[in-house]
């Protein structure tokens, strides 16, 4: 009776070790955690980026000074629920085309797609910030009430560099 009962206070002792452990995900090779500590997700991103936690913000960006390109998540919470297309349509986009100086989309290039394992959806545009065109990706997905955004945004000259590197940030994306 006695080892019966060590054996469970074992077990209760180490229940929330092997609790907290559920939680975590194993890191991808050759990427890092680029989400805040806070966030309920993981981002992570190639090794060869720099994070932003630092800053209080889920993202990273190339290392380099030439290119500029980076990746960010960002939540939303809608007063009501909306799909990530009606999300779009309805928030994202009469801001972009009041606000961004040559505000065009490539619909070539929207689609359906998944991020963290639920169904979301892909737009892709151009505008100008300083005399300098900018190519945005952004995948969105609803999770539960809430909004989230990966957003990429490269120099359009050099947009295609990184989309490998988007491509695996997207696939490794997960909630926790």
């Amino acid at each position: 009776m006695k080892k019966l009962i060590a054996v469970l206070l074992t077990l209760c002792c180490l229940l929330p070790v092997f609790a907290a452990c559920g939680d975590k995900d194993e890191v991808p090779d050759n990427m890092q955690e680029a989400a805040i500590a806070s966030a309920p997700y993981h981002l992570y991103v190639p090794t060869t980026w720099l994070t932003t936690t630092e800053s209080g913000v889920s993202g990273a960006r190339v290392n380099s000074t030439a290119d500029i390109a980076n990746v960010t998540v960002t939540a939303y919470y809608p007063d009501e629920a909306m799909t990530p297309a009606a999300y779009f349509e309805n928030v994202c986009l009469p801001g972009y085309t009041a606000n961004l100086k040559s505000f065009s989309r490539l619909t070539e290039l929207d689609g359906d797609t998944t991020l963290g394992g639920k169904d979301a959806k892909c737009y892709v545009f151009v505008h100008t910030l300083d005399d300098t065109i900018y190519q945005v990706k952004q995948i969105i997905v609803a999770q539960g009430s809430v909004i989230y955004v990966l957003t990429y945004t490269a120099k359009s000259t050099n947009y295609d560099t990184y989309v490998g590197d988007v491509e695996e940030i997207r696939a490794h994306f997960t909630f926790r």
